[in-house]
């Protein structure tokens, strides 16, 4: 909704980050962009296209600072993963429910 609107949904407002932790945000920000897709959903980001992020960028990342990458990428993914199956809860619920209509 944020990247569509710019705007924050009320009551999805997280806490601050922290000064120190801000530009990993930002880099998982970045790298994410070249995420690909296998169809059913988003791939994991891969160590070696975060190298190659870093690379193209000039960016120089500590392995803690990839660690905490690789986990906001799977903290991503598990949200995804959750919300898509809302959706197609409600898909099914819909269809459902529109065929009782019938």
């Amino acid at each position: 909704m944020q990247r569509q609107t710019g705007r924050i949904q009320p009551g999805l407002e997280g806490p601050e980050l922290p000064l120190e932790a801000r530009h990993i945000w930002d880099w998982y920000s970045e790298v994410e962009l070249g995420r690909g897709s296998n169809g059913f959903g988003p791939n994991p980001l891969s160590f070696t296209e975060i190298r190659s992020w870093a690379q193209l960028t000039g960016r120089t990342l500590r392995a803690s600072e990839t660690r905490a990458i690789v986990l906001l990428d799977q903290l991503y993914r598990e949200a995804w993963s959750k919300a898509e199956q809302a959706r197609e809860a409600f898909r099914k619920a819909k269809a459902e429910s529109a065929a009782r209509r019938r």
